[in-house]
């Protein structure tokens, strides 16, 4: 089975490889001035962490302490937003990434009122409480993505953003998630090579060719997906424990639960 070359400078880090750091943030901004916003992004779009990027600094993450740590950088932008910059949008065919998720709950199986209108969101009910852009950031430190956060934010302000959202989290010891289970157990495995050379696969593989499960799992558990193939993961779990389910993303072409957030792009995307 053949499986695509990746274009790994014009995706997005996060998107196929994912940070793996210590800490994450999440920023929600709304636009404000639209030439000022244009300007602050097309800056900004020489920051962004490329596949290519995110994978060579997790390979010499892997070998131990990195000398200079970095903060890498990616950014999710909602269909509202790319119109308040001035992108047309009218031939994407998309109808969960033109819409707020909230116009989608019911659909999505989340929990609305007889109006159809969602009752635990705390983001995302319509546009006017959906970021127009999502700053996502991943730091092997605390101090290093609290510094990095608030330069960007200052940045931000600067050119008229208002910052509606803001999280932060971390590894906790063991890789064990906040409700007892093991994190990442469930990470699906995304086709494609990231060079010419033969089996330079983004996901690693430990079954052997001659295993009939090889073309279908990575690893045992973790089974190839390709990209751009929708695959919805919803986290029942965290929503009966009291997380709001507009908290609980995944950002990606494979696995996303925030249908407003898909459109990933590259500096050469932007502008």
């Amino acid at each position: 089975m053949i499986e695509p070359q990746l274009d790994v400078r014009e995706i997005q880090g996060h998107s196929l490889r994912g940070f793996d750091t210590q800490c994450l943030t999440l920023v929600g901004l709304k636009f404000g001035n639209r030439d000022r916003a244009r300007v602050w992004l097309s800056a900004l779009s020489y920051r962004i962490d490329s596949l290519e990027s995110v994978h060579q600094y997790r390979i010499i993450r892997s070998f131990g302490s990195v000398r200079t740590p970095r903060v890498l950088l990616n950014v999710a932008i909602s269909a509202h937003g790319l119109t308040q910059i001035g992108t047309d949008v009218s031939g994407i065919d998309d109808g969960l990434f033109l819409n707020p998720m909230g116009f989608n709950a019911a659909l999505l199986g989340d929990r609305v009122d007889a109006s159809a209108i969602p009752t635990d969101y705390v983001l995302g009910t319509t546009w006017d409480t959906t970021p127009d852009i999502l700053l996502i950031i991943g730091g092997d430190t605390e101090e290093m993505t609290d510094r990095f956060t608030e330069q960007l934010q200052s940045a931000a302000s600067m050119a008229g953003c208002t910052s509606l959202y803001e999280e932060r989290g971390a590894l906790l010891p063991g890789e064990i998630e906040h409700f007892g289970f093991r994190d990442g157990i469930s990470q699906v495995g995304v086709r494609g090579t990231l060079s010419g050379v033969a089996d330079h696969y983004l996901t690693l593989r430990f079954l052997a060719q001659s295993d009939p499960n090889a073309t279908l799992f990575a690893k045992p558990g973790q089974p190839l997906v390709w990209p751009g193939q929708f695959v919805q993961v919803r986290h029942r779990v965290k929503e009966r424990r009291g997380y709001a389910p507009a908290l609980s993303w995944r950002f990606g072409g494979c696995v996303r639960t925030w249908p407003s957030f898909v459109r990933f792009f590259s500096s050469s995307q932007l502008y």
